[in-house]
């Protein structure tokens, strides 16, 4: 590639695939930002499986959680991460976590109606209940 007389090399197609990957990150961390939760559910594969990034996202807006994939709300960590930001996040949580009694008590001092969401076992547990 040749520029005003000097030689330029072209950047390596890593680098440009990183660029695109970088402005589709903003682009949907914005959208979910402004309401656009569906942004994640038309972001790219490798976007929808980067748990840092999902997890960016749904706290940006826990709505998005719909479009996360069934791993991510299967993952404790990320889970418990994204319920301190909305205790009723514990609607996505799959069946496992929202048997898992910490998980639980965790969405509920958040949101106390989350309880609804919990186990029918927790939901029996006079010591969830109480909280």
């Amino acid at each position: 590639l040749e520029v005003m007389g000097s030689k330029v090399s072209k950047p390596p197609p890593e680098a440009s695939h990183q660029l695109r990957l970088q402005a589709e990150k903003e682009r949907v961390v914005l959208s979910v930002k402004e309401g656009e939760v569906d942004a994640l559910r038309n972001a790219s594969r490798m976007l929808r499986e980067d748990k840092a990034f999902v997890l960016e996202v749904v706290k940006a807006n826990p709505y998005a959680l719909k479009y996360a994939t069934t791993e991510f709300m299967g993952d404790r960590e990320c889970m418990l991460e994204v319920i301190k930001t909305d205790g009723d996040a514990l609607w996505a949580a799959s069946e496992e976590l929202r048997a898992d009694k910490e998980v639980v008590l965790k969405a509920l001092e958040r949101k106390p109606g989350a309880l609804r969401f919990a186990s029918e076992a927790l939901r029996a547990d006079k010591e969830v209940v109480l909280v």
